[in-house]
């Protein structure tokens, strides 16, 4: 079996190009095949990290616990990483006043792992969360050092307009 698997792919594409029902419709097929088989590990298939950020606009409530449970289930594996990706995704679909706390405990989980492309995803996260451009800066360079261009140009995007509001 291959982690993770063709139709969670497929899904996050779909997610990717803005097919929220579609990609929900498809997460939710993959949580009912995975969990009977007790495949519940976000580090390996993270369907319901998906489908929380899939569901969030139309069922916020539902788009936290699925968040919620991610994150119970990456805690109970401990991979530093996991546990990471899964507060990411938790701060995007929580309450503007919850985003912060989750996104720090989340770099604070990433800085010590290989995760170094998640880490960057953090970092912006909780950089444009607290309008920080040192985060920012960190982020723009974790995210050249991984490789990750596109993240690259966000970030020199985001510097620069605060480059811009400061002047």
């Amino acid at each position: 079996m291959v982690f993770p698997d063709s139709q969670t792919v497929y899904a996050e594409l779909l997610l990717a190009g803005g097919d929220r029902k579609a990609a929900a419709a498809e997460l939710e097929a993959v949580g009912r095949r995975l969990t009977p088989r007790g495949i519940q590990n976000p580090a390996w298939c993270p369907w319901r990290l998906l489908l929380a950020r899939a569901v969030a606009p139309e069922d916020p409530a539902r788009a936290r616990a699925l968040a919620a449970e991610a994150v119970r289930r990456a805690r109970a594996f401990g991979a530093p990483s996991a546990i990471g990706q899964a507060l990411r995704v938790a701060a995007e679909v929580a309450a503007p006043q919850d985003r912060a706390d989750l996104l720090r405990e989340a770099v604070a989980l990433l800085e010590d792992s290989p995760a170094a492309y998640e880490l960057a995803r953090t970092l912006a996260a909780l950089g444009t969360e607290l309008q920080d451009p040192g985060l920012l800066a960190r982020a723009h360079h974790t995210s050249r050092e991984c490789g990750a261009g596109a993240l690259e140009a966000s970030t020199a995007q985001a510097l620069a307009s605060f480059a811009q509001r400061a002047s």
